[in-house]
């Protein structure tokens, strides 16, 4: 697990497979940006976007490694990439 932190005042964009999420981080790796909200801290990788809660870790300092959980329940993995904007 690669140890990514966010610096605060950067946007970033992450890439799901529901579509790319724009952010601006905030203090303490927090994600907050329209339709995306969550936070990275110490490689580990939590947030919403498309009505999907993703959770998962760093295996490189642009991919991560996640389970979502849908809001009808299902389930699944994906790989999300991080970038600057």
């Amino acid at each position: 697990m690669d140890l990514v932190e966010l610096k605060a005042g950067q946007k970033y964009s992450l890439k799901t497979d529901d579509g790319a999420f724009t952010f601006v981080a905030e203090a303490g790796g927090i994600i907050a940006g329209e339709g995306i909200n969550g936070s990275v801290q110490a490689g580990k990788i939590l947030f919403t976007a498309s009505g999907k809660e993703y959770e998962g870790s760093f295996s490189s300092p642009v991919v991560a490694t996640c389970s979502w959980k849908d809001q009808a329940g299902k389930t699944g993995q994906a790989a999300v990439e991080l970038s600057t904007v």
